[in-house]
């Protein structure tokens, strides 16, 4: 005897949901960006105590630096940072940039005393990178003038015998190089001579042929 079956339909209903994103970005307009150093002044003399850098920066998310170190400013902008002047004198930088944004400052200060104020009536003398680096081409000058390489050709041995025969013709040399640049209490220099050649003549004669040959 056959057992009844009951089917039990499961109907099974889907629900699609669709939905449409539309994202739509808004860029603020770029702030304008602004620098204020307010110190130090510029040429000032330190004495022995070190440069500080203070001024404002607006916005104050800007990127701000120091001498090339990165200063996060106030909320107000305000920055204050102290740099030490180990050498007679050190240019100070400060760069500020938003975005496409980027402003600079610089100025020079100096560590001793301001010879004007030590020595009243005096002419006070500064030399900055700039005087320096010509300063140092003048000095390259003069140290070639003085034909330095003309009296060492002059002291270069000779060999003859009855073949062969060298003679000292001269020294030549690229322009000397003097690079100057600031210690304690004194200026340093660095004398670069470069690509420097010795030429002589060599003449042979053997055989009843002779040759001229410089090198």
């Amino acid at each position: 005897m056959r057992r009844p079956t009951l089917f039990i339909a499961c109907l099974t209903i889907g629900v699609g949901c669709k939905t449409d994103y539309n994202i739509k970005t808004y860029l603020e307009d770029e702030p304008p960006l602004a620098l204020d150093v307010t110190s130090p002044e510029y040429g000032v003399f330190l004495g022995d105590e070190a440069a500080v850098v203070e001024g404002v920066v607006a916005p104050n998310n800007a990127v701000l630096e120091v001498e090339g170190e990165r200063v996060y400013p106030n909320a107000d902008g305000s920055f204050r940072v102290e740099v030490p002047v180990d050498y007679a004198y050190r240019n100070l930088d400060v760069k500020a940039s938003l975005r496409s944004q980027e402003l600079a400052w610089r100025t020079p200060v100096f560590r001793g005393e301001d010879p004007s104020l030590t020595w009243p009536g005096g002419i006070s003398l500064r030399l900055l990178p700039q005087g320096m680096e010509r300063m140092g081409t003048f000095v390259g000058q003069i140290i070639d003038d003085t034909g330095w390489s003309t009296q060492l050709a002059a002291l270069l041995p000779a060999f003859e015998s009855d073949i062969v025969q060298v003679r000292p013709i001269g020294i030549f040399h690229e322009p000397t190089s003097v690079i100057l640049y600031p210690m304690d209490d004194v200026i340093g220099a660095g004398v670069t001579l470069s690509n420097i050649k010795l030429e002589y003549e060599v003449a042979v004669d053997w055989l009843g042929l002779s040759t001229e040959l410089s090198a």
